[in-house]
């Protein structure tokens, strides 16, 4: 019974507190000065100037990490014990910009206090979050509503469903006949995961986009030789000693050259995460057809979709069941369904579109013998 208060009292807390979070709302404050005086005795100006400075000189704080705190993730089973997911409050303070609050955003409402105004700023902009403004309440105080993160293409955390279901896009292949593709990859940490497995090559037809994954992650690529004016192999290496390499083609998919990422082999394994879903209906056929002539007889595709009412919002994201899913990919691959559930809480967007309910559906496909 300790325990489990003590959980509530980390959990819950008194009211006028922010909302953040995949359950809730992402919500930062300014706390007042007065209680920021009695946290810090070197009064919250220390920080408030620091951080101005660090924001003028466009420099990260080193206490905030490129990476969830390895600890969070190791004890939060701990934190959240046996308590019902509706009833979670989250409270961070001195929050400052730090990633963490997204993934506690995953576990319930999450609510940061912070006295710096650049912080606040630097979490939106990092996460491309704008916050709904809550009322003032004194001269130097406001709420920060970020509202629910959600999932993105380009998330800071590897799509849960590829961790959850790798080992079955992986299966029983040897690890030297493995070969990973990515359609339409974007700058998508899900890249760096899928290196542990196999050299993994995505396709991507935005600079911006191949020039944000060697930012995002410490990595500059060798320029393989252009094949048009347009077009170019970014080889990014290794991102570790026990990664194998990733590769970016600078191509259209539907318009693979050949060897276009220097193999000739097909690929014994795909991960389509938001490219389907991107694709406009019209051209789903073409899209089936170029994904099976990249994949290998009995290669495995894991791939997430999202379905919807079409009357209350079109795409992109289009939305794609399962049924359609086998119509257009029927005659190149079987298809098993592994999960289907409602993420309406997790995508404001949707909601804001009056919609009451969007299923992600993830299912295995796996190309037939030619």
């Amino acid at each position: 019974m300790a325990g489990h208060a003590a959980r509530q009292a980390l959990l819950r807390f008194g009211a006028g507190a922010a909302l953040f979070g995949v359950g809730g709302a992402v919500a930062t404050a300014i706390g007042p000065r007065a209680q920021c005086d009695e946290i810090r005795a070197d009064k919250p100006e220390f920080w408030t100037s620091r951080w101005a400075k660090m924001a003028k000189s466009n420099i990260t704080p080193g206490f905030h990490s490129s990476e969830v705190h390895p600890r969070l993730k190791e004890f939060s089973s701990r934190l959240v014990g046996d308590l019902p997911a509706g009833g979670r409050r989250i409270l961070v303070p001195l929050c400052g910009k730090t990633l963490d609050l997204l993934y506690l955003s995953k576990i319930g409402e999450t609510s940061g206090v912070e006295c710096a105004q650049e912080a606040i700023d630097g979490f939106g902009a990092d996460n491309s979050l704008t916050p709904n403004l809550g009322s003032k309440t004194t001269k130097d105080t406001r709420l920060f509503d970020f509202g629910a993160p959600g999932p993105d293409a380009n998330s800071s955390e590897v799509h849960p469903r590829l961790k959850e279901f790798s080992a079955r896009l992986v299966g029983d292949l040897p690890a030297g006949g493995r070969r990973i593709l990515v359609p339409l990859c974007g700058q998508s940490l899900d890249l760096i995961f899928l290196s542990r497995f196999a050299e993994t090559s995505g396709v991507e037809c935005a600079q911006e986009a191949i020039d944000g994954f060697g930012a995002d992650n410490s990595l500059t690529p060798n320029l393989g030789s252009k094949t048009t004016k347009d077009t170019r192999l970014f080889d990014f290496g290794a991102p570790g000693p026990d990664a194998s390499p990733i590769k970016i083609g600078k191509f259209n998919f539907f318009e693979l050259p050949k060897a276009w990422d220097g193999k000739d082999a097909k690929f014994t394994m795909a991960w389509d995460r938001a490219a389907f879903v991107a694709i406009h209906p019209e051209s789903r056929d073409k899209y089936a057809k170029a994904l099976a002539d990249q994949m290998a007889p009995g290669g495995k595709v894991l791939m997430c979709t999202m379905s919807y009412d079409t009357s209350k919002m079109d795409g992109p994201p289009f939305s794609l069941s399962p049924e359609q899913v086998a119509d257009h990919c029927g005659q190149y691959f079987s298809m098993e369904k592994l999960d289907s559930r409602d993420i309406i809480e997790f995508t404001p967007e949707f909601r804001e579109a009056g919609l009451t309910e969007v299923f992600e559906d993830t299912l295995l496909l796996t190309r037939l013998p030619q």
